[in-house]
């Protein structure tokens, strides 16, 4: 059995049922309950998995439920969809992630070498959900706060924030669901390798009161006032509610995909706000995102930004891909501002996103 890292969103922590049971050997062993089906089948939702282009038909079992073992499927987290009696559906007994705005089934395979995102008998931080309303939409929005092991006994002491972003269609969700963000800051703690910090996930989207949201992709992104929510309304919010020291080399933002995106325009539209600057899976210039960057004030962001994450999968990264590492690197290096580059295993992923997480995470606010 995978650690329980891997099923902390449903069934947590149960003694009686997980599904699926992780095999030694990459194996995983799912099953579907019974529900009058006469056929259960999965398919991948991503062309990276070792799940692509084929459809797996489950074995139907004498009680009327379904079961199915596969074996290499790589590393990492991958959405699945399930298909009864030719209808796409959900799973109910597997873990549920908000993605692509809807509720998707994921199998998270596990990596032998990593055990870094894992529940440990370590001391552990707390995950709330605070709600606070933006003046900016007139509208409450929600965001995950983690707050390190000290926050519930040293009331004395103020914490630096990081202010840590989901991609497009994902929520706040996602980087303590999939991201197992909490699990990986406890450990690094327990360790002594990085400093006590919170952590904010913020929904990545703000829209006016009585505004509905484009179809179109570019046009929602258009559309989407997430940089004003942030630096008018959610860290005030933040550093109004928590034990935070408010200057900006105690604040970092850090986003993946679209929130690092989010990340390139905030920071350059606002220089002097953060110190540290994360950006997984996005360009800061190249043919997806910021083709053309325009820092708001070149010297005040060379005087207050002390270091950069630059990160993405290496199936991302190649001739292939979408996404210029080297480039990145140098946008930054070029005014001077140190730059922290990982290339992870994997592609447009979580996987990819957590080992990012794992190494910049020590780099904060030294």
């Amino acid at each position: 059995m995978a650690n329980d890292s891997l099923h902390s969103n449903a069934l947590c922590f149960s003694p009686i049922y997980k599904n699926p049971t992780y095999l030694p050997g990459g194996g995983v062993k799912m099953t579907f309950p019974a529900c009058g089906a006469k056929k259960v089948s999965i398919k991948g939702m991503s062309g990276y998995t070792g799940l692509e282009d084929r459809v797996y038909d489950f074995l139907p079992l004498a009680d009327g439920s379904f079961e199915l073992t596969l074996y290499g499927i790589r590393p990492g987290t991958h959405y699945v969809i399930f298909i009864v009696d030719g209808i796409e559906t959900v799973n109910p007994t597997i873990p549920l992630y908000w993605v692509l705005n809807k509720a998707v089934n994921s199998l998270d395979i596990p990596n032998p070498d990593y055990d870094f995102y894992n529940v440990k008998d370590v001391p552990h931080g707390q995950v709330r959900k605070v709600y606070f309303k933006s003046e900016l939409t007139g509208k409450m929005r929600a965001i995950n706060v983690y707050t390190p092991p000290s926050y519930e006994t040293d009331f004395e002491k103020r914490y630096p924030v990081l202010y840590l972003q989901h991609g497009s269609s994902e929520s706040e969700t996602g980087w303590v669901e999939q991201g197992k963000i909490n699990f990986i800051a406890d450990n690094l703690l327990a360790e002594g390798k990085m400093e006590e910090m919170i952590i904010v996930n913020e929904y990545g989207y703000g829209f006016p009161d009585g505004a509905d949201a484009e179809k179109d992709m570019m046009a929602l992104h258009q559309q989407n006032k997430f940089q004003e929510v942030l630096v008018k309304d959610t860290i005030p919010f933040v550093e109004k509610t928590f034990r935070v020291i408010a200057d900006p080399a105690h604040r970092a933002l850090t986003g993946l995909s679209m929130g690092g995106m989010q990340t390139c325009t905030t920071v350059f539209a606002n220089p002097g706000l953060f110190g540290y600057v994360g950006i997984m899976s996005a360009g800061v210039r190249n043919k997806r995102f910021n083709p053309k960057p325009v820092i708001s004030d070149e010297a005040l962001f060379k005087a207050t930004c002390k270091k950069v994450l630059v990160s993405g999968g290496e199936l991302e990264s190649n001739n292939g891909g979408f996404l210029n590492l080297d480039d990145n690197e140098a946008f930054f290096a070029e005014r001077g501002i140190p730059v922290l580059k990982v290339l992870s295993e994997g592609a447009h992923e979580w996987q990819a996103w957590r080992v990012a997480a794992y190494k910049w995470l020590p780099e904060l606010f030294r």
